[in-house]
């Protein structure tokens, strides 16, 4: 599981980089790019291995009766903190480092781990006393008050009442069948065999892109109670099929609310309104407006898990290059769920599943389908400078079983179109320099149906960079 550190260094400040690890002080709380904030040296774990939770609980009561019987033993009462992190009792963690406060009066490691753990939990001016009070003791080596700095700008970037976030990124896409038709040029339409002109078969492309999501937040005047806003956007340009060039985007806002009034704890629900527009080869294509609801929790330290419904009014129009657009105009519905676990601070696994039921003018172009995915995303030390933040590595596999409403009386009058899609995604990403990245990504995509028009594979390789903030 990559690079460890053992769990009693040399140094006093060794274990703070150790434990902060452990207490996931990244100011990005993991994402699914785990690693953005974490250095090779932060990707150390406890020396208790990859234990299971009831060994884990066993190690903890030893230690448990050991701190009775020494109270005054730094190293089992840090080893104790260290595995309550791992099994999601922070409050464990802080008490006993609190604890040891008493036996050790100002020192600068214990507060600064327990600053680190008061961050964690949100308790943002009690982190704020005991990092400042550590930094301030003498000889503090320059990486641990960098370190330090940047969590007190985290601190003042939370405690602010509006706040930004989001990430940019532009990139070269190479796809294999850029506009998703089928192989071959010989299809059955109602029991005859047809050929295929040229420009109707599947055919690779270039494309520039952009991609943008922005994150807005508004503290509400009722404590733990928030107006979010979200703006996602997407263009791309091709090299050779113009008629797939694409300007898309959607903005989402609501206020969300805390559970905690209903005894709920990290939980926030929010409802929003939804509106998008999309322009193909230059010409205004579609444009859709609806409302939606989110659960998101976090059930303990490590899980988390986000609950979606969604309604959006579609309405396409004629254009150029799509002359019936506007028979797809109808309702669309969506409900989701996904969920992510940081089983040790290098792995997460995440996933989820979304179920959708698209209506339309024409009986044929309406539909429904179920997507499922699941994968890992791991973070290790960089292979050509260890003093470089950690790369990230990610694997999804996924499906979609896709089903039609009726018969597209051209291509086959007595049965319905099904379709059955597999896709494989990884990608890597890698920092730079402060937010910026380079990421790498390739997916492959097989669908299979009833219909040979729809009939066809497709590979995906993106370079990008990427600036979050």
């Amino acid at each position: 599981m990559g690079k460890c550190i053992d769990f009693k260094p040399q140094t006093r400040w060794a274990r703070v980089f150790a434990l902060a690890v452990v207490f996931g002080t990244g100011m990005a709380h993991y994402s699914p790019a785990i690693a953005q904030s974490v250095t090779p040296k932060q990707t150390a774990v406890p020396n208790t291995g990859d234990r299971d939770l009831a060994s884990i609980n066993a190690r903890r009561n030893v230690l448990f009766q050991r701190m009775v019987e020494q109270p005054d033993d730094l190293d089992i009462a840090f080893e104790y903190a260290a595995l309550s992190v791992r099994v999601g009792d922070l409050e464990a963690a802080i008490g006993t480092l609190e604890r040891m406060l008493i036996f050790a009066p100002g020192l600068p490691r214990l507060q600064l781990e327990l600053g680190l753990l008061y961050y964690r939990v949100g308790a943002f001016e009690t982190a704020r006393t005991y990092l400042e009070a550590g930094i301030a003791a003498p000889n503090v080596p320059p990486n641990v008050l960098a370190r330090v700095e940047q969590i007190l700008a985290g601190i003042d970037t939370a405690e602010k009442r509006q706040k930004l976030s989001g990430q940019f990124r532009v990139g070269l896409r190479y796809q294999s069948n850029a506009n998703r038709a089928p192989r071959s040029a010989d299809v059955d339409l109602n029991g005859l065999i047809f050929q295929l002109s040229q420009d109707a078969l599947g055919e690779s492309d270039l494309n520039v892109y952009g991609a943008a999501s922005v994150h807005f937040v508004h503290e509400l005047e009722s404590q733990g109670d928030t107006f979010e806003v979200d703006v996602i956007g997407y263009g791309a340009k091709q090299f050779q099929r113009h008629e797939l060039d694409l300007l898309q985007g959607e903005i989402t806002a609501g206020p969300a609310f805390d559970m905690g009034r209903f005894d709920i704890d990290n939980a926030k629900l929010g409802v929003y309104g939804i509106a998008s527009a999309v322009h193909l080869a230059g010409d205004f294509y579609a444009s859709a407006f609806g409302v939606g609801s989110r659960l998101a929790m976090k059930p303990s330290a490590q899980a988390s898990l986000l609950l979606k419904a969604e309604y959006r009014r579609r309405i396409f129009q004629d254009t150029t290059n799509a002359p019936t657009g506007s028979n797809r105009t109808g309702d669309e519905y969506r409900l989701g769920a996904f969920g992510s676990y940081i089983v040790n601070p290098n792995l997460m696994i995440s996933g989820g599943i979304q179920h959708q039921w698209s209506t339309a003018e024409l009986d044929f172009l309406a539909y429904s389908e179920t997507t499922v995915f699941a994968g890992p995303t791991y973070a290790f030390a960089s292979p050509i400078d260890e003093s470089a933040k950690a790369w990230t590595a990610s694997l999804h596999l996924g499906a979609t079983l896709r089903r039609y409403d009726a018969p597209d009386p051209v291509i086959n009058a007595a049965e319905e179109q099904n379709d059955n899609e597999f896709f494989v995604r990884t990608s890597l990403t890698i920092p730079i320099h402060d937010e910026w990245a380079l990421l790498g990504e390739a997916e492959y995509r097989n669908i299979n149906s009833n219909y040979d028009t729809r009939k066809h594979d497709n590979a995906t390789v993106t370079l990008s960079a990427v600036k979050k903030f």
